[in-house]
């Protein structure tokens, strides 16, 4: 791997090839931060769970209002929940939560959401989900099954935001890894290095970032026309000469994500085993 970055940095001809194999050998080094999107698991862990949720009303027909603060622009003072799947704030189509987004079930049942340190007026959400335990129009069973697959999610949510944050998007709150003098911000999918620039004489100039899908843009000839952040020559040059210290983080996070992937993938399958009879009965009173 390190050969490969010195032959990319060395090429004088053949510039494409050791290009094609320098990203070859990222994405067999560091599989699971390049391609392995958490996104992705995410969704669909999040859309089994409001379909398990729904499916436990008792009936078609089914409309419980529970209550709530704090959810969306307009706070709603409670949710609605149907047999089409999702919480929704009253009158509205679209889920107002996502369960992969719970900070919190406490010893009641209730879920709490913890304020947005980036915002400024955000405030702690909450769902007194508990409600349910007391309905009628609950299938008690399936609704113990949804809480126990719901304390997974939330375990595993925590270690989910290890890699990005859902609510911050500005680049302070992203989550990073020390690496040596420098840094990598890691995200759903992909990273992006943050070396220091020993040069810097503004604040503005004290990273020189480059995302992982750009690792293997390197081209020495461009940088003979202009010079732009996008330079990517001293960075990498970097990179090599501490190349044993970024290696050794990178494969750290990579196994480190590896395995939180096996643990979603596994809990995802279940919900779906879970679901698979439910859907099937759906897919028959549809076509009956």
């Amino acid at each position: 791997m390190k050969d490969l970055l010195k032959n990319l940095l060395d090429a004088k001809s053949g510039l494409f090839k050791a290009q094609k194999e320098f990203k070859k050998a990222l994405k067999e080094r560091y599989h699971y931060l390049i391609d392995e999107n958490t996104e992705d698991i995410r969704k669909d862990i999040n859309n089994e769970l409001e379909l398990l949720l729904s499916s436990s009303t008792r009936l078609a027909s089914t409309r419980i209002e529970i209550p709530s603060k704090g959810i969306g622009y307009n706070e709603a003072s409670s949710l609605v929940l149907t047999r089409k799947p999702g919480l929704k704030r009253p009158h509205e189509s679209y889920s107002s939560i996502d369960f992969t987004e719970i900070d919190e079930i406490d010893k009641n049942g209730d879920l709490r959401i913890l304020p947005d340190p980036t915002e400024r007026n955000d405030k702690e959400g909450f769902v007194k989900l508990s409600f349910l335990k007391t309905s009628g129009n609950m299938k008690q069973d399936r609704l113990i099954s949804f809480y126990s697959f719901l304390k997974e999610t939330v375990a595993l949510s925590k270690e989910f935001k290890t890699f990005v944050s859902y609510h911050h998007w500005s680049d302070d709150q992203l989550p990073k890894v020390k690496c040596g003098d420098h840094l990598i911000q890691l995200d759903n999918q992909g990273f992006e290095l943050h070396i220091k620039n020993y040069k810097a004489k503004t604040a503005y100039e004290e990273w020189n970032k480059i995302e992982s899908s750009k690792l293997t843009n390197y081209d020495p000839n461009e940088f003979e026309e202009e010079e732009d952040s996008d330079d990517l020559h001293e960075p990498l040059t970097t990179m090599l000469a501490q190349f044993e210290i970024f290696d050794e983080v990178l494969l750290t996070q990579n196994e480190r994500k590896k395995v939180l992937m096996q643990k979603a993938e596994d809990l995802r399958n279940r919900l779906l085993e879970f679901n698979k009879p439910y859907k099937i009965l759906k897919k028959l009173l549809i076509s009956s």
